[in-house]
């Protein structure tokens, strides 16, 4: 019924998490700049529009594509763009902050 102690050595080690080492690896972790960050979200936003356009255009021509699918472009296309509405929002915000600090 029991085991003895030195079965239990057959587990594998305890998972670290990874924290970075150094001051540099530290500006890595994010995957880049905020305004890599930025460009990326608008061209994903502009992408998606692309997309949605060209899925109303297909299914007003008659093409093989459900109103599921055009809906679904339409919604993804909308909310991307509201998510990049309220980033701007946000930025504009801090900006507006930053320009109220006194020096």
């Amino acid at each position: 019924m029991t085991q003895p102690i030195s079965s239990l050595s057959q587990f594998p080690p305890l998972m670290q998490p990874d924290f970075p080492n150094s001051a540099t690896e530290s500006g890595a972790v994010g995957g880049g700049s905020f305004q890599d960050l930025l460009v990326g979200a608008i061209s994903e936003t502009n992408q998606l529009e692309l997309s949605a356009n060209n899925a109303i255009d297909r299914s007003l021509i008659g093409e093989d594509i459900s109103q599921v699918e055009v809906m679904s472009a339409v919604k993804k296309a909308d909310l991307s763009m509201r998510m990049l509405l309220q980033m701007r929002n946000k930025v504009m915000e801090a900006y507006q902050e930053l320009q109220q600090l006194r020096m």
